[in-house]
């Protein structure tokens, strides 16, 4: 499934957040429909999109945001601990870099490399 982010129809004022699907997750308490409506969170559906995506191999990030105080010039960590609503993931292809790779050598090298 492909989805998009109209973005301009957020609020300058509006926080979004991006983070793991755990971090945010356990911070949304709404999600929006296919209308874009805010309804009560469902968090079982969207780890079982995340086991998905992840099953084919793609890192997921997940995208929230929270509508900001009139008056607030800056944000906290505490102003997005909670109450976020939570509006899609990502998954992208994310090899692992080359200096890590290196790190780890498949066991049949290994063994042959200790005798």
């Amino acid at each position: 499934t492909i989805s998009t982010c109209d973005f301009a129809r957020y609020r300058a004022s509006d926080d979004l957040c991006q983070g793991s699907v755990e971090a945010l997750l356990s911070r949304c308490t709404q999600m929006l429909d296919a209308q874009g409506q805010a309804i009560a969170l469902d968090a079982a559906q969207i780890k079982q999109e995340v086991e998905i995506m992840a099953g084919q191999g793609l890192r997921v990030l997940a995208f929230a945001q929270k509508a900001a105080v009139a008056h607030q010039h800056a944000i906290d960590h505490e102003d997005i601990a909670t109450d976020l609503v939570f509006l899609g993931l990502q998954g992208m292809i994310d090899p692992p870099r080359p200096e890590r790779s290196r790190r780890f050598t498949p066991v049949s090298q290994r063994a042959s490399k200790s005798r």
